[in-house]
């Protein structure tokens, strides 16, 4: 029996048997005879990987196949998670001077390591606030073309765009409570938790590309 429709090996749309490639990706289709239909009952289905290269480049002219987003601003996602990750340690660390002071400490020693982490994490906060969500917003362009999981931009990028202030609401939250010390505490989750759903983040993607 003719069969006269087809699914893409690459994207899994339909497209008539007798088509050299798909004009939706530019695959060849593995049923094109030249030009006479596969012969057989069912239509061959290809699964895989959605749209992610492995395919053929479109012949003559007739079809354009869509260019693949760059799979490189995972390193962004990475390197931004990282950051974060430092952010906690410095405020931590300035946390724990201050706490010296209190405790009797040096004032001179602890407030200058104080001063240290601030001064240092304030540019490393920033870096990681510019380069995270700009990282996320396009790999998951990358992730959606090249896989079934569809992951929410608005909640990566939102969250990681945020973070700085939700800091500083956690931190005046906990200050009611812990004193001078609790403004460091959004300081510290708040990073933590970035760094933790990027981690996820990069753990399911690998998972699937």
């Amino acid at each position: 029996m003719s069969v006269t429709e087809v699914y893409c090996r690459s994207c899994g749309e339909r497209i008539k048997a007798d088509a050299e490639i798909c004009p939706n990706c530019g695959v060849r289709n593995q049923a094109y005879q030249g030009g006479q239909p596969a012969q057989g009952g069912q239509p061959a289905r290809g699964g895989g990987r959605r749209g992610a290269g492995g395919g053929g480049q479109p012949r003559g002219g007739t079809a354009t196949q869509r260019p693949s987003p760059s799979d490189s601003w995972v390193y962004g996602v990475g390197l931004g998670a990282a950051l974060w990750v430092i952010v906690a340690l410095l405020q931590f660390r300035a946390m724990s001077a201050v706490q010296g002071i209190q405790g009797g400490g040096s004032p001179l020693a602890a407030g200058s390591q104080a001063l240290t982490s601030l001064l240092v994490g304030g540019p490393v906060q920033l870096i990681a606030w510019i380069v995270l969500p700009i990282a996320f917003y396009y790999d998951i362009k990358y992730v959606k073309y090249a896989t079934d999981w569809s992951p929410s931009t608005g909640l990566f990028v939102g969250l990681a765009a945020l973070a700085p202030i939700l800091s500083s609401i956690v931190g005046m939250v906990a200050m009611v409570g812990m004193g001078i010390q609790g403004m460091f505490v959004g300081s510290i989750l708040v990073p933590l938790a970035v760094a933790g759903l990027s981690g996820y983040y990069l753990k399911r993607r690998y998972d699937l590309v």
